[in-house]
């Protein structure tokens, strides 16, 4: 192990007792010098780095306490000992708690400081372990250096990083930098008709030819995941133009090499001076990369050339989305239509501009995706129809094409939401039913109480029923009476009285009126006719 010791101590009895009483070499010590003040410790340290100090807590010149500050600041990876007589324990333990290995109190138990000292050996190996594991893992925290650079969502970023960039030796010296992303839009399919391994051949294929560029650069990294590349670049350019038409000419042939292969569409952040001002430069190329579907026709994205459009994109709201829906709500077809006539009508000028047109569209397909998901009359394929014009800009050819599209859209809608509101009128109605048949023996049961098990008014309730069950609701209810009695005259020999109780009647000569209004006999003839 070779292995070597300090050990400081004003007592010469003491360091001569620790010197012959240890089996060094068994523990894998090469090596035991002594010292006998905390000054000359201290001094011996800074020239001739060890692995264990072993120092009495009270000596002259330097106590054992700033002795192990010190002493650790010069190496914190070393374990110190520190010898401590009965009194001195507090500031033994705050010694550990500063940083100290361990303690041993006076007189020394020879054999529990070599088991500290075996201790202290232990951790040393398992620590230079763990710095060769570090060293090889080295790659993995380069990349997570990287990842963390362009995030900004964790305090005290910018001081975290630079430590780690000094200790990964990292050159970031540029005078511009930016966030480029990289995204193979077609990912999804590649994947399904190639297969997944093919699909990473040609993936692998793109990083070889973007790690090539890396000389090109003065600071460069690539992340990549199953769809793409973030590139991290930096360059010592005269200009921020200068350092664009670089990045452009570098990457377009890239694009172009591999068009035939994949659909590979980059998107450029802004250019910053600051490498530690990348999380903007990144949240913006990836912006750039979510209007591609305004320039279906460019690989190219730059997030400041998309600014400029910004003031077309975003239209006076003189159709509105939620008179849209109020039509649809109304199931007002024509209605509809006027709508989306006036909807197509009002662009600008420029009515073939893919960018106003697309715009707003969007933001009506979405609010229409809202509406469907409030009343649950979305299914998946329904739903994958609304989106395809997100996935699919290019399927719309022309402005009245659109303008079909949404109609039948809106059309599929009013039919669904009718269809669910047929089905929740049914339900009530079903719901009153089956209230009466648990409650029809009830004399006070009513229109008022059936609504209000439902909770709804009573008119609502008795205009559903008749329109759903072409039957008034009390109608209904003498029904239910009038086949519950027949059923107990048919089976039971219980008096007319008793029955008429039972089914609801506390008049038995009003039951035996009704009975045979609907039956055309009496209940006695009834009974004597089964």
């Amino acid at each position: 192990m070779n292995k070597e010791v300090l050990i400081a101590d004003d007592n010469y009895i003491c360091v001569e007792g620790i010197q012959h009483s240890i089996s060094w070499k068994e523990l894998g010590i090469s090596k035991v010098h002594s010292v006998y003040d905390g000054t000359s410790a201290f001094e011996y340290l800074k020239e001739h780095p060890v692995d264990i100090l072993v120092s009495d807590i009270s000596m002259p010149g330097m106590a054992g306490l700033e002795l192990s500050e010190k002493a650790l600041a010069l190496n914190p990876s070393l374990k110190i000992i520190l010898i401590s007589a009965y009194d001195e324990f507090e500031y033994a333990k705050k010694a550990v708690r500063l940083g100290a290995f361990d303690y041993i109190e006076k007189p020394i138990n020879y054999d529990y400081l070599t088991e500290i000292l075996r201790k202290a050996l232990a951790e040393i190996e398992q620590e230079s372990q763990n710095l060769e594991i570090l060293k090889k893992s080295r790659p993995a925290m380069e990349e997570q250096f990287f990842r963390s650079l362009i995030q900004s969502n964790y305090p005290e970023r910018d001081e975290t990083l630079k430590m780690y960039a000094q200790y990964l030796q990292l050159e970031l010296d540029c005078s511009y930098c930016t966030a480029l992303c990289l995204s193979i839009e077609d990912a999804p399919l590649l994947k399904q008709t190639l297969g997944i391994e093919e699909y990473c051949v040609r993936l692998m294929s793109i990083e070889s030819a973007i790690r090539n560029l890396q000389s090109e650069f003065s600071v460069y990294y690539v992340l990549k995941d199953l769809t793409g590349f973030i590139c991290i670049l930096g360059g010592k350019e005269p200009s921020n133009k200068a350092f664009k038409e670089h990045i452009l000419s570098s990457f377009s042939p890239i694009i172009e090499q591999f068009s035939s292969r994949c659909t590979l569409v980059a998107g450029l952040g802004t250019i910053t001076g600051s490498i530690w001002e990348l999380p903007a430069s990144y949240i913006n190329a990836q912006k750039a990369l979510e209007y591609r579907f305004f320039f279906p026709e460019q690989h190219f994205l730059e997030v400041t050339a998309i600014s400029r459009y910004g003031s077309e994109i975003i239209l006076e709201k003189n159709v509105s989305e939620d008179e849209l829906i109020q039509y649809i709500c109304k199931n007002n077809l024509s209605g509809v239509t006027e709508w989306i006539h006036s909807f197509i009508h009002s662009f600008p000028g420029s009515c073939d501009s893919k960018i106003i047109v697309y715009s707003r569209l969007y933001t009506v397909i979405a609010r229409l995706l809202k509406f469907s998901y409030e009343l649950n009359i979305i299914t998946p394929s329904f739903e994958e129809e609304l989106t395809s014009a997100f996935s699919n800009p290019n399927r719309f050819k022309t402005i009245g094409m659109i303008s079909d599209w949404l109609l039948s859209i809106c059309q599929n809608i009013c039919a669904r939401l009718q269809d669910s509101v047929s089905k929740y009128h049914e339900s009530l109605c079903e719901a009153a039913v089956h209230y009466i048949q648990a409650n029809y023996g009830n004399s006070e049961l009513e229109l008022n109480e059936i609504a209000a098990s439902l909770q709804i008014s009573p008119a609502y309730l008795s205009t559903l029923f008749k329109q759903y069950r072409n039957q008034n609701i009390s109608a209904f209810l003498t029904d239910t009476r009038i086949d519950a009695a027949c059923h107990l005259l048919e089976n039971t020999n219980l008096s007319l009285k008793v029955i008429s109780t039972q089914v609801g009647y506390s008049n038995q000569y009003y039951f035996s009126s009704c009975f045979k209004k609907k039956m055309g006999v009496t209940p006695s003839a009834y009974r004597d006719a089964v």
